[in-house]
């Protein structure tokens, strides 16, 4: 059969309907070959659940050259045969992928958005507690993925242009004071390890324009220079804030340079 063209918004987008994976039979997860088969659903005014608007009726009865009023959501007798009666999504291996720009895998799309059984993302996975399958938009996975990769690589960018003693520095923002001594082979590999397994957390760190404070900062508490009792900091009995953004504008505020020199004397004396 001849099939038109598809809309360029749909041309070569692909979505996944895949099991949750809380189908059980005695405890045990479905077997690997096991199929499901998916239909169309009734509304409670006995119309089809198809997803489709009066316009995309038309196109696709068109493009899939059906008589007219084929893909109407009524028909005059629900238990005679009809396209929608008839129209079955196979879920083989507890998933199956469907091509947009295929007319007849499009209506199965709109159908599965419809479904009681298929929760439409990931996101709105809380909307279809009772839900077996989930829609997954390979498009958005892909674009998720390329977000990820980019970041990956300008964290390694950015791990690459900082020195040992930077390195050692930001170690310390992950909680790995006892950097002081560490040798440099494991001050790369131990920021290495940290920056691989989150690289959006890394690059927090290392964008943050107060860094450098920050990294004073927790080296004059692990120093006992800077005392912290929850979220209250002092300098001997002196106050200087209520939150480490407080204390890190108190060490960058120019009317503090006297105190912050005296600080880093006493730091460097420390050590």
């Amino acid at each position: 059969m001849e099939v038109k063209e598809m809309t360029e918004t749909k041309k070569g987008k692909k979505v996944v309907i895949q099991s949750i994976g809380k189908e059980k039979f005695s405890g045990l997860a479905k077997y690997p070959k096991t199929k499901t088969v998916l239909t169309v659903e009734l509304g409670p005014d006995g119309a089809y659940k198809t997803g489709l608007t009066s316009a995309e009726e038309r196109q696709y009865e068109e493009l899939l050259q059906l008589p007219h009023k084929a893909l109407a959501k009524k028909h005059n007798d629900i238990y005679k045969p009809n396209f929608w009666s008839e129209l079955e999504i196979h879920v083989m291996n507890k998933k199956v992928t469907l091509d947009l720009e295929d007319p007849m895998d499009y209506l199965k799309y709109k159908a599965c958005l419809e479904s009681s059984k298929v929760c439409n993302s990931e996101l709105e996975r809380f909307k279809w507690p009772s839900a077996e399958f989930i829609i997954i938009d390979e498009e958005d996975v892909a674009n998720k993925q390329s977000i990820e990769i980019d970041s990956e690589l300008e964290a390694m960018e950015k791990f690459a242009n900082t020195t040992v003693d930077e390195k050692r520095g930001i170690l310390k923002l992950y909680g790995k004071t006892k950097t002081e001594d560490t040798t440099e082979s494991i001050i790369r590999t131990t920021l290495y390890s940290e920056m691989k397994k989150d690289p959006k957390r890394f690059l927090e760190i290392i964008n943050d324009k107060n860094m450098k404070s920050k990294i004073f900062l927790k080296e004059l508490l692990t120093a006992g220079i800077i005392r912290q009792k929850g979220n209250y900091f002092t300098n001997g009995d002196d106050p200087i804030g209520n939150s480490t953004d407080e204390v890190v504008h108190f060490l960058n505020d120019k009317k503090n340079t006297a105190i912050v020199e005296a600080l880093k004397s006493k730091l460097k004396s420390s050590k």
